[in-house]
């Protein structure tokens, strides 16, 4: 669809520059859930039968009133049903629920490209559809879980796919947008695209062995997407000893 111009106001948004030179907006996040809101009562093609998917270029959200305590960039919800004002969450069956999710690109060399090497272009796009699949209405509850690939999120009992493993991802296909070096002329970019990892339901439910597909190196039962490949023991299979709260 046609781009959507949202002007952020004096107070609610500044700008972040990295030391490579990077660029990003950074907007307060209670402000700009109620502008993705707004748009999903007021653009007409939207529809509680599809997921309307709001992406933005480098844009991060902070928490409270410190543009430093950054950065959010991505989530999805469902709340508000086009034509029918401010709707319930929960249809139970009986009425449509509009679900959406709100994602960044991310421009590589933002992050950290040694700890945080994943977390550019559509790694959190991956992450909110994802766990929009899973979880759309966002009322899907688990055990209670923390780790320390992701202590942000605490100890909770979301079931939310992602979270666990926000940061860690793979390269697959050929990406050919902003893959130049950065401002300061550090070649971070890779050609690839860098899709999230994500965990399985058997994570969550402490199961072991895992009954999802096994691991590449091994007959184990996988408890996330890359399996063998994600580089936190704990995360692989049912021979390391699950972290739980």
């Amino acid at each position: 669809m046609p781009p959507v111009t949202i002007v952020v106001p004096s107070g609610k948004g500044t700008l972040l520059q990295t030391g490579r030179g990077v660029a990003a907006g950074d907007v307060n996040v209670t402000w700009w859930a109620a502008q993705i809101q707004n748009l999903d009562n007021t653009l007409s093609y939207n529809d509680p039968a599809h997921l309307p998917v709001y992406l933005t270029n480098n844009v991060m959200l902070y928490v409270g009133t410190n543009p430093t305590n950054c950065c959010v960039i991505g989530f999805h919800g469902a709340s508000e049903v086009v034509g029918h004002g401010t709707g319930s969450g929960h249809g139970n069956g009986n009425q449509p629920v509009q679900t959406f999710a709100w994602a960044s690109y991310v421009t590589p060399g933002f992050f950290n490209p040694v700890t945080d090497w994943a977390l550019q272009d559509i790694h959190p796009l991956s992450h909110e559809i994802a766990e929009w699949g899973d979880d759309p209405f966002v009322n899907n509850t688990v055990q209670p879980w923390l780790t320390p690939t992701a202590p942000q999120y605490g100890c909770t009992n979301v079931m939310e796919t992602g979270d666990p493993v926000v940061g860690i991802g793979f390269a697959k296909g050929t990406n050919t947008f902003e893959q130049g070096p950065t401002p300061n002329g550090t070649q971070v970019a890779d050609g690839y695209y860098h899709p999230e990892d994500e965990v399985f339901m058997p994570w969550f439910m402490r199961l072991n062995p895992s009954t999802s597909q096994a691991v590449q190196a091994g007959t184990g039962g996988r408890y996330t997407l890359m399996g063998s490949l994600n580089p936190y023991p704990r995360l692989q299979d049912a021979s390391h000893r699950l972290l739980t709260n």
